[in-house]
């Protein structure tokens, strides 16, 4: 988070490290690959908070369930897999979201800069829009951990019906299937991964591009060697990901 931020109750801890690389997608096979030399400048990875229980507390204290302490791993599996670890966090303090976090790292491995904001809990689209402006300039990679509407509405309002063409340069976009499915459901554990050139401040309605829609159930079809670093060594057997959290 940088110094402009308006929103309160925020924890810093930690550094981390991002790489960046094609993600693999079971259902879809790009026909502009993510050239390196673009100059693409930022990701933003907007994550909803994994499937929560119920219990009779404050909707602010609710825990994950089962399910979501199985699917917050397994995206960031995914995630790490597809060589989108982020450099900076920003976390709703809602229980069920730190929750999600937590399980995400620990599939991630890596340990960025978390800011757990109460600004995410119950902020609208237009509110959370306006805190990844205030995220910090040192951050390539951000993942913001939110809310149902804030997140689905946010992400649909991000993408870019026409992306801007630069002379020599390739960027990848996901074709419109992959925006209209988000569009039809954004589940718990989801994530939306955008591309956009220029600083968080500039980010906007319509700036960015929708390269990847990820639900937990797309992670399960993710094949073990997919999920390995780049010298080969594997991190997770799929089959334990899938039934062992």
């Amino acid at each position: 988070m940088g110094p402009a931020s308006t929103f309160a109750d925020k924890q810093e801890v930690g550094n981390g490290v991002a790489r960046r690389q094609e993600p693999y997608d079971p259902g879809y096979q790009p026909t502009t690959p993510m050239n390196a030399a673009t100059g693409i400048d930022r990701t933003l990875l907007l994550m909803r908070h994994a499937k929560s229980a119920w219990p009779d507390v404050p909707d602010h204290d609710r825990p994950l369930a089962r399910r979501g302490q199985r699917d917050a791993p397994l995206m960031g599996y995914w995630l790490r897999a597809a060589d989108h670890a982020p450099d900076q966090v920003i976390c709703s303090t809602a229980r069920r979201a730190r929750e999600t976090w937590q399980l995400t790292q620990a599939g991630l491995g890596v340990t960025p800069a978390v800011a757990f904001d109460n600004g995410v809990y119950q902020a609208s689209a237009a509110q959370l829009l306006d805190l990844i402006r205030h995220a910090s300039p040192e951050a390539g990679t951000l993942l913001v951990i939110g809310h149902d509407p804030a997140i689905p509405e946010l992400a649909l309002s991000l993408v870019s019906a026409t992306p801007p063409v630069v002379a020599g340069v390739v960027r990848y976009a996901a074709p419109p299937a992959v925006f209209y499915r988000m569009r039809e459901k954004f589940p718990t554990a989801a994530v939306a991964i955008f591309e956009f050139t220029g600083h968080w401040h500039q980010l906007s309605a319509g700036s960015a591009r929708l390269t990847w829609f990820v639900t937990p159930r797309d992670s399960m079809a993710l094949p073990v060697s997919a999920i390995c670093t780049n010298h080969g060594e594997r991190l997770v057997d799929v089959g334990v990901a899938m039934w062992n959290f």
